[in-house]
């Protein structure tokens, strides 16, 4: 019980620390996707696991995509709807096809999208968040497993002493 609630409480941590990449990295044109993230601890037969789920869309920003491949057009026009991009059905449409265009031709992130991040960088958010945050989440493991190993001698001295 006390290892389920402290994955918890760093499942909690890594997903405030990867929507703050995500944030700096500009990856927020409505907030579906960072709204959609989620963690759940399971036990399994050897111990727990702390395991993400989000919009696939996340896996395309973490991981960029290869130019040769059209984007469909509808997400882009929500994209440019959600930005405030552009506004009036011509306008709109037409800036979608270019950015199809420009997205087939580069693949993503495009050479143009830097200059919106706050930190010079468009993908490998989950890598970078991880990285930057091993030794915290370390350490707060480390502290976890010690309490709940003082828990368990706790217990079986409990248990040894109820027997007498």
């Amino acid at each position: 019980m006390i290892l389920e609630k402290g994955l918890s409480i760093i499942g909690e941590f890594l997903k405030a620390k990867f929507i703050e990449e995500l944030l700096s990295q500009d990856h927020n044109a409505s907030g579906e996707h960072i709204d959609s993230m989620r963690f759940d601890v399971n036990k399994t037969g050897s111990g727990y696991e702390l395991v993400f789920e989000s919009l696939e869309y996340n896996k395309y920003l973490d991981q960029g995509t290869k130019k040769g491949r059209y984007v469909p057009i509808q997400a882009l026009i929500e994209w440019i709807e959600a930005k405030g991009i552009a506004s009036g059905d011509k306008e709109v449409k037409s800036i979608a096809f270019a950015i199809r265009q420009k997205i087939f031709n580069e693949g993503t992130p495009t050479a143009g999208s830097y200059k919106f991040s706050k930190n010079g960088r468009r993908k490998d958010w989950i890598g970078i968040t991880i990285k930057n945050n091993t030794a915290e989440v370390s350490e707060k493991l480390a502290f976890i497993i010690g309490d709940n190993i003082n828990f368990e001698l706790k217990n079986l001295a409990n248990n040894i002493n109820s027997v007498k």
